[in-house]
């Protein structure tokens, strides 16, 4: 299935030290398994199972007062009727059985 991904990260001040550190390792997190298409966006390609350890992981990161973490589940239908304009390639999930 294929999730979308955004975080956010809080920062108290220009420069916030702590926020900058939590924003690297979330960020660091999710390019292991997804694709990253913007700023704090993310796509992957994942199981149920893949994504509770994404949560995991960045749970134990983030500062849940300050910055949150969405996934959103994109169903096959739903992603056959995403629109895509300007640059960058379609993402695309492929069924397949291993033998």
């Amino acid at each position: 299935m294929i999730y979308l991904v955004a975080y956010d990260v809080g920062f108290e001040c220009v420069g916030d030290r702590l926020a900058i550190k939590r924003l690297v390792r979330i960020r660091k997190i999710l390019r292991n398994v997804g694709y990253h298409r913007q700023l704090s966006f993310f796509e992957c390609i994942a199981e149920r199972k893949s994504v509770d350890v994404i949560r995991r992981e960045v749970e134990a990161v983030m500062d849940p007062d300050s910055d949150s973490l969405r996934i959103y589940p994109v169903c096959d239908a739903c992603l056959k009727r995403a629109v895509i304009q300007g640059i960058g390639e379609r993402i695309n999930l492929r069924h397949y059985e291993i033998v």
